[in-house]
């Protein structure tokens, strides 16, 4: 809010002299028209002059208080648009920085992301060829109580391979990630510890017990 000053004191000084400079004029005026012999013309005259000036000096006041209004809004607008600029100005340096930051740490996860899930590849084919358990991706273990009875051996401590791009391994669940899928749950998630929780599509994320991606 801009601010203004406080009507100063010569304003109500000079509003004061007026009315009674007007107060005295009329009086004069209806004194004259009642034939008082003592009130003049040149009384009149005078008095007229009296008014005139003390109406001068009323808006000299007001134009003295609009001018010194006026340079104190410019004031405000210089001191508003400077702490615009400079705030605006160091936050997006800051964005900027961040921005650049957070790329490369996303580039750096991906990257570990990439030579992980081809980590769990070969070491699925390596496990496969030394004759651990395996199930294919014809999706009959996927039915029924089989799925149930190969997670159950690969909680159990039992090193099994299932379809193409998921190990059991001594009790802990392997899955190939999804890149894609998780760059929207990094955003999700920074979302909410920045204050900002954002919608599920499908509720809660829920990868099952010990799932590592």
């Amino acid at each position: 809010m801009t601010a203004t000053i406080d009507t100063p004191p010569d304003i109500a000084a000079a509003q004061q002299a007026l009315d009674t400079a007007e107060n005295a004029r009329q009086d004069l005026e209806t004194r004259f028209v009642d034939g008082d012999s003592k009130v003049k013309a040149g009384d009149i005259v005078k008095a007229d002059e009296e008014v005139r000036l003390c109406r001068l000096r009323l808006d000299a006041a007001r134009r003295r208080l609009a001018q010194q209004n006026e340079e104190q809004l410019q004031r405000d607008r210089q001191a508003a648009e400077e702490a615009a600029h400079d705030s605006l100005r160091q936050h997006a340096e800051t964005v900027d920085q961040l921005h650049d930051q957070a790329v490369d740490a996303l580039a750096a996860y991906l990257s570990a992301v990439q030579a992980r899930n081809a980590d769990l590849l070969k070491h699925r084919r390596t496990l496969m060829n030394l004759g651990f358990p395996h199930e294919t991706t014809n999706g009959i273990f996927r039915r029924g109580g089989v799925v149930n009875d190969v997670v159950g051996r690969g909680r159990s401590g039992e090193t099994i391979a299932i379809s193409w791009d998921e190990l059991w391994v001594r009790g802990e669940h392997y899955a190939k990630a999804d890149p894609s899928k998780l760059c929207k749950e990094l955003v999700e998630e920074a979302d909410t510890r920045a204050g900002r929780p954002v919608g599920r599509i499908n509720g809660e994320r829920n990868y099952g017990a010990n799932v590592r991606f």
